[in-house]
């Protein structure tokens, strides 16, 4: 090559597992090396594709940063072969250790990724400088060989650009990454389709677990805070620690330690957030807890009809944003509805009102009405379904119901593509997703809320309001449109805000 000439930049490829087995040792010998020595690999799991690297390469976990765009507040999970690997990872107490086994006797391998303190061999990078490291045992067989080919625990946060809708098939992380040195490993779509549970154990105070209003005292206690909703949900956590305590010996002091477990959903993942408590936040201990995530490329947020006004006529909706009181009334941006793409999460209103948009999809979020299980298995991304991975499936809620719920989340990010795509395509302005007030969400259980979730920081958690323009001719008098009257009323109606 020529002093003059660019220098040739490294592009990604997609593999696929080989039928011949020892092609297929061959591939994993070179995924593993790859890892090894720095590089990253995409990689599927049951739940989303990782974009994967030597955890304990600091350069090589930066390079996950940088390909992704990624800030270095936002920590990224270690994935590993077996439970041996992860406690390596942890600098835990006894106490700690004793509830991580049961968790991982329950769960693992499975959507479950368990936050303790790191241990000295852990990068900071990787735990945002927090001193708390995620770790995790994916069901997925493709990706359990590799990070066994690999020899060390993976870090792999989901393969997509910061921000940007979560990958559940190759093709997705292909679209993000295929001018970048990336090798994806193609091993079909996700099953489970949304990101692992994130939860936090520690031992806390009483004042800490909020036991009695934090009033009671007394030795600590353990405490598991759900930090990221996903699959296993909390009251999944209590009934496993629970049915673990209950074959223990009456006064033994394991079964005393684990009678003492309080589970808990973090406060921060509520759906009460705004953009300004975000920023404030300089670091995180766990992925996906930041406000404005899985967004789709086009404007993207939750739509509800202006108050009393539902039912009416709906042959001159407009579309507009939330605002303040004065100056910023005038200034809230408008859209006719056939601009945009609508999402309808099964809602009445969605249904009603889907003639409007300039194209629908539709997910059976808010249905009451029961679908068939999901057909297949986990294919060749899960492997056959382990005794732990059934726990999961089995959540206590009416199995129907589940299963419908469970075929949601397999099919949330892809739909978001889908729409981000067709949007794009047809030059739409915005993404719609019909609005869930909490009377709707107090029936979906915590599978449901793990869905929600996403949906809401894919909105950044902004609300657009679907009003009905007044009569020009009979709202505005005489001077129609023009009339300062006019201007007014209309002004009023755009600077509704939704509760």
């Amino acid at each position: 090559m020529s002093s003059d000439e660019p220098p040739r930049v490294e592009k990604g490829k997609v593999v696929v597992l080989p039928s011949d087995a020892a092609e297929a040792s061959s591939l994993f010998e070179e995924l593993g090396e790859k890892i090894r020595s720095g590089g990253l690999v995409a990689f599927p799991t049951e739940t989303v594709y990782g974009l994967g690297a030597n955890a304990l390469n600091k350069t090589a976990v930066l390079s996950i940063f940088t390909t992704k765009g990624r800030p270095l507040s936002d920590p990224v999970i270690c994935h590993v072969a077996k439970r041996d690997d992860a406690l390596s990872l942890l600098d835990i107490s006894e106490e700690e250790k004793a509830l991580f086994i049961v968790l991982t006797d329950a769960f693992w391998p499975g959507p479950l990724s368990l936050v303790g303190r790191a241990s000295k061999i852990v990068p900071p990078v990787v735990t945002a400088s927090s001193g708390f490291v995620a770790v995790r045992n994916p069901v997925s067989l493709l990706a359990r060989r590799l990070i066994e080919s690999a020899g060390v625990p993976v870090a792999a946060p989901s393969a997509n650009a910061f921000g940007r809708i979560s990958p559940t098939t190759a093709s997705h992380v292909w679209k993000n990454f295929a001018e970048h040195p990336v090798t994806v490993l193609d091993g079909g779509p996700c099953p489970v389709g949304i990101e692992s549970s994130v939860v936090r154990l520690e031992l806390a105070s009483p004042a800490e677990t909020g036991v009695d209003g934090g009033k009671s005292s007394g030795p600590p206690r353990l405490l598991l805070s759900v930090l990221r909703r996903g699959a296993v949900t909390a009251d999944m956590l209590s009934k496993a620690v629970s049915d673990a305590a209950s074959r223990l010996p009456e006064g033994s002091a394991e079964r005393a330690v684990l009678e003492t477990v309080e589970v808990c959903v973090s406060a921060k993942i509520e759906y009460t957030m705004n953009p300004q408590t975000e920023k404030e936040q300089t670091s995180y201990i766990s992925p996906g807890m930041m406000l404005s995530h899985y967004s789709p490329k086009v404007p993207t947020y939750f739509v509800t009809e202006a108050e009393g006004q539902a039912g009416g006529d709906d042959s001159s909706r407009k579309v507009g944003g939330q605002a303040g009181d004065g100056e910023r009334a005038a200034s809230v941006p408008t859209l006719d509805p056939s601009e945009c793409l609508l999402i309808d999460l099964g809602t009445e209103s969605g249904s009603r009102l889907s003639s409007l948009f300039g194209a629908n999809l539709k997910m059976d979020f808010a249905s009451s009405s029961s679908s068939p299980p999901p057909s297949g298995g986990t294919g060749e991304t899960g492997g056959s379904p382990s005794a732990s991975s059934a726990a999961v499936a089995s959540s206590g809620d009416d199995d129907t119901e589940t299963e419908r719920l469970e075929k949601v989340a397999a099919s949330l990010f892809a739909t978001l593509h889908d729409a981000e795509e067709q949007a794009q395509r047809g030059g739409l302005k915005a993404i719609l997703i019909t609005h869930l007030g909490e009377s709707d969400l107090q029936g979906v259980g915590e599978k449901g809320l793990a869905i929600y979730d996403k949906l809401y920081r894919a909105c950044s958690g902004r609300m657009m309001t679907l009003f009905q323009l007044p009569d020009a001719g009979g709202s505005g008098g005489e001077e129609g449109e023009n009339s300062e009257a006019f201007q007014r009323k209309k002004r009023a109606l755009l600077s509704l805000d939704v509760p």
